[in-house]
């Protein structure tokens, strides 16, 4: 055999062992269910809380602009019934599912959920906040929150009515036009 293809034999072969053991040593990074939180990661899961609280703030400032200008109730909303030390501990989106204890930690966020989608024709009326799902209502959201939910930062976006939007438009050699539809499930960068 050709010796630079002996030297590149032994070239892939040192890289799958090193790569292999390199695979093994990441994986014994990452705490596995049921295993106790270093220091470190409950310090992570602090700062992750801390800025969940952050964000419903922001969006709560711009939920009663809305409201102000609109007088109109669109997206995540305490209801009578949630559990106040629950109201921005999960991110946005997501709310606390199950028994609510005496003391919330670190430990539970792994009890945040998706909340639930709207289906078609309806929109984000209040819910998916605290501890309480998604509540959602049949009725058109006003052509000026739907403008503004397509302005950036896109942060109502996602509350309107499930939606599509033309694009590739071109128009026929009869005048007519043609387009593509996005799916109904869609998000704006």
């Amino acid at each position: 055999m050709n010796t630079k293809y002996i030297i590149l034999l032994i070239i892939i072969v040192f890289l799958i062992v090193f790569l292999n053991n390199y695979e093994k040593n990441i994986e014994k990074l990452s705490p596995s269910d049921g295993e106790k939180l270093s220091p470190s990661d409950e310090y992570i899961d602090e700062i992750r809380i801390k800025n969940n609280m952050e964000q419903y703030l922001k969006f709560k400032q711009i939920q009663d602009r809305i409201l102000k200008e609109h007088n109109f109730q669109i997206g995540y909303k305490e209801l009578d019934s949630v559990d106040k030390k629950t109201i921005g501990y999960c991110p946005l989106g997501q709310y606390f599912k199950g028994t609510v204890p005496k003391e919330l930690s670190t430990n539970d966020l792994n009890k945040c959920s998706s909340c639930r989608k709207c289906p078609k024709g309806y929109y984000i009326k209040e819910g998916c906040l605290g501890n309480v799902d998604t509540v959602c209502e049949q009725k058109k959201v006003p052509f000026d929150i739907y403008l503004e939910s397509h302005t950036r930062p896109f942060s109502i976006h996602n509350m309107i009515n499930p939606h599509q939007h033309k694009y590739d438009i071109t128009e026929n050699d009869d005048k007519t036009m043609r387009f593509k539809l996005s799916p109904i499930e869609h998000s704006h960068l």
